[in-house]
């Protein structure tokens, strides 16, 4: 009997063990991989671009009359006309324009209402409102559009793959 129970103590130590060294290799590759992956994002952040978020249009005296009121009286919007005026970001490799605009938002503490790719039947990010300032605040065809380095892509932010030295300007405008 002594002998059962010599035999089956070292069995379960040996299991014992095995598993202790399985779960100190686990953990350690996890603390490896996550400061590998920490190490390549700060890698990735190497690229730069230019942000510009502005509303001007809607100042023009033809559109300002066609501002809802509460944006005209409230302190909503800022009295520079802007959220971002040619501000230098990083971001990373494969990030696209709404991955920066959501970005800079959530940095700047700016209130970003969007529908995801999944929610939509363009199958990409649709801005909605900005800063409190909605598709359809001064006409009915009224929103944000934007572009990269001066020319408007037929893609939609989300699918805008952005390059180093890229010049962003995200505009609420007025047809």
């Amino acid at each position: 009997m002594d002998k059962i129970k010599k035999k089956r103590v070292a069995e379960y130590s040996a299991i014992v063990i095995i598993f202790a060294l399985f779960a100190i290799f686990f953990i350690k590759n996890i603390h490896l991989s996550t400061t590998d992956d920490h190490d390549n994002n700060k890698e990735n952040q190497n690229y730069h671009a230019d942000l510009s978020i502005n509303f001007d249009q809607i100042y023009a005296k033809h559109n300002y009359k066609r501002l809802k009121e509460e944006l005209k009286s409230g302190d909503l919007l800022p009295e520079k006309h802007y959220f971002a005026d040619n501000e230098t970001i990083s971001f990373s490799e494969n990030d696209t324009v709404f991955d920066v605009l959501l970005c800079y938002c959530e940095e700047k503490n700016i209130s970003l209402d969007y529908q995801k790719p999944s929610e939509n039947i363009y199958k990409t990010a649709y801005i909605k409102g900005i800063g409190g300032l909605y598709e359809g605040d001064c006409t009915k065809r009224s929103g944000w559009v934007y572009s990269v380095n001066g020319d408007k892509p037929n893609v939609g932010m989300s699918d805008y793959v952005l390059e180093d030295g890229d010049n962003i300007v995200i505009y609420f405008t007025i047809y």
